[in-house]
């Protein structure tokens, strides 16, 4: 596998987003704005793969490019930039490394895979998830302007598919995958690690008959129940994605992952902000009693804070939670 060494950036890499958190630019390798999925046509989903680098990795590095990767057409795409920086420090995971892909929150309206929320990258994240020897997934996912939920889901279980396909690639345990996200994020991972293919009226792309099966989910402060949460919020908030859901949208109850917990599902690692106005931390504990009543093991706690447990300093006590949970499952 050809790298790109820090330092040397490959012509066009500047249009992405640069990390600023110096662990980033010492202590892992990078591949950029990858194809996993093009569903529809037009509509190119991306996605970046942060993981821990091997040192013996080093000895055969070459100041290269890498053609993207995925269902869409070679020719509708420039090859995707690549690097390789630093080696980490000892991590708790050997080669080939457990990946936890989150998904970012946004409403489903916004949000992009480039970036986490500002408290959570000041909190640890996703350095924390590196130092521990898990590779990081951050995915491009559709928004509702563009497509209604169901679709961001088939959008998350793409990732997952795609790393499990082309774990050789990047150094990954196809064993290990986690799926997480924070607010609606937490939602639609929730979501994808609960609906089969039926559920979702089938899928396609190139690797449509690998597995999207997951390890274990990570959900943090995302909606459980949406009838309950439509309730509350004001039809007038200019803040609402309700509005936005439009008619191909499932409708409430399908689209909360209370209805569709059952046993057999992966254990489930669930916190929440106390303060949080945004994401009631009533909805964690809606899904958290779901998931006992149905015997799948869960995880959940609650730490002072709003949403993105803003005006607090808990993030990197969840996080520290979330990797002790990760070390039992993985």
């Amino acid at each position: 596998m050809p790298y790109t060494l820090a330092g040397e950036l490959s012509e066009g890499i500047s249009a992405f987003p640069r990390q600023t958190e110096p662990f980033l630019e010492s202590e892992c390798r990078l591949w950029l704005d990858l194809v996993y999925a093009a569903e529809p046509a037009h509509r190119v989903q991306t996605l970046d793969i942060r993981a821990p680098l091997r040192r013996s990795a080093l000895t055969s590095v070459e100041n290269t490019r890498m053609a993207p990767q995925g269902s869409a057409p070679a020719s509708a795409h420039a090859t995707t930039p690549t690097r390789v920086l630093a080696p980490p420090h000892a991590p708790d995971y050997e080669a080939p490394h457990p990946a936890i892909i989150w998904i970012h929150g946004g409403r489903w309206m916004r949000g992009s895979g480039k970036r986490f929320s500002p408290g959570l990258e000041k909190g640890g994240l996703p350095a924390s998830f590196l130092r521990a020897g898990l590779a990081v997934i951050t995915p491009e996912v559709r928004h509702l302007a563009e497509s209604p939920i169901q679709d961001q889901v088939k959008d998350t279980q793409a990732t997952i598919r795609y790393i499990r396909a082309n774990a050789d690639r990047y150094d990954i345990d196809p064993h290990r995958i986690v799926i997480a996200g924070y607010s609606s994020g937490g939602h639609l991972a929730a979501l994808a690690a609960m609906l089969s293919v039926e559920d979702l009226g089938g899928v396609s792309g190139e690797y449509a008959d690998t597995s999207a099966a997951v390890s274990a989910v990570v959900d943090w402060y995302g909606p459980t129940d949406l009838t309950q949460l439509r309730s509350m919020t004001p039809a007038d908030d200019p803040l609402s994605p309700y509005t936005h859901f439009g008619p191909d949208s499932w409708d409430d109850t399908a689209l909360s992952p209370l209805h569709w917990v059952k046993r057999g599902l992966p254990p489930f690692f669930i916190a929440h902000g106390s303060d949080d106005l945004v994401v009631p931390p009533v909805q964690s504990r809606l899904l958290r009693d779901r998931l006992q009543a149905h015997g799948v093991p869960v995880t959940h706690i609650e730490r002072p804070g709003g949403h993105d447990f803003s005006n607090s300093e808990s993030v990197p006590g969840v996080i520290t939670a979330t990797l002790d949970f990760l070390r039992t499952v993985l």
